[in-house]
C-alpha cells in the first residue's frame, strides 16, 4: 500500500491540471476566461451556473478544473472558503451535471478584476 501525504497529493493534482492546460487549445482558454469575466463582480458561481456556456464552447470536461484554477490564478475568481470544526475548506454544492452521480462542485466568487483594465 502506498501512503501519499496531503502535500504530495496536492502537488500531483496541480501537475495533472497543468498537463491539461498544456493540452488546451488557446481558443478554449480564452473562451473560458471570457465566460468567467462576463459574470458580474461579486457573483458567487459554480460549474453548475456556467455549464451551459462551457458546454456550448466545446471545452473538454477533463480540462475544466485546470481552467478554473487558471482563472483563480489570473485573479478573475476566488474560491469561497468556509470553516467547519476549525478547519478551513472550500465551499461545495451538489453538482447538477448529468454524469455527476453524487459529486460536488466548488463555489467561487467573481472578483472585481477586469482583464485588460488597469
Amino acid at each position: 500500500m502506498t501512503i501519499t501525504t496531503h502535500t504530495a497529493a496536492t502537488a500531483a493534482k496541480i501537475h495533472g491540471q497543468q498537463l491539461s492546460i498544456d493540452d488546451l487549445l488557446v481558443d478554449h482558454e480564452t473562451t473560458f476566461m471570457n465566460i468567467v469575466a462576463a459574470l458580474t463582480p461579486g457573483t458567487d458561481f459554480t460549474f453548475n451556473s456556467i455549464r451551459v456556456s462551457v458546454d456550448a464552447a466545446g471545452i473538454p470536461t477533463k480540462q475544466r478544473a485546470a481552467l478554473m484554477r487558471s482563472a483563480c490564478l489570473q485573479g478573475l475568481a476566488a474560491p469561497i472558503l468556509i470553516t467547519i470544526a476549525g478547519q478551513q475548506t472550500q465551499a461545495k454544492v451538489a453538482s447538477t451535471g448529468t454524469s455527476a452521480k453524487g459529486a460536488y462542485v466548488s463555489v467561487y466568487r467573481r472578483t472585481a478584476y477586469q482583464p485588460g483594465v488597469k
